[in-house]
């Protein structure tokens, strides 16, 4: 029986990865390379579907920064909006343009929590 031939290091593994037939403990990438071991069966499984999840997992980690950045910025709206609204200060005008800002971060803010509840 012949080893498999060694894959260069800066070459990803073409997935999907799967247990070495001839060892238990190798896991092999589709085109037959050994990409790395596992202690126990049950530690090898769990490598497997990390790392033939990991494609997923980053696009859903890349959506959840996407959201977050969303969320920060509803709430940075909202930082810069008067804490306390006197009428005696405010003139018509003035009620107008604060009424246009609490709307834009109100949308935004229900953008962002519903795009992330779809998200979920």
């Amino acid at each position: 029986m012949n080893p498999p031939a060694e894959q260069p290091e800066s070459v990803r593994p073409a997935l999907p990865l799967r247990r070495d037939p001839r060892n238990a403990f190798d896991i092999v990438d589709a085109n037959g390379f050994t990409i790395g071991s596992g202690t126990t069966p049950a530690n090898v499984d769990a490598l497997l579907r990390a790392c033939n999840d990991f494609d997923r997992l980053l696009q859903q980690l890349k959506s959840s920064e996407a959201r977050e950045a969303r969320m920060r910025e509803a709430l940075e709206l909202a930082a810069k909006l008067p804490f306390e609204i006197n009428v005696s200060n405010y003139d018509h005008e003035d009620v107008c343009r604060l009424n246009e800002r609490a709307v834009e971060v109100v949308l935004a803010a229900r953008a962002a929590i519903t795009e992330g509840a779809r998200d979920e």
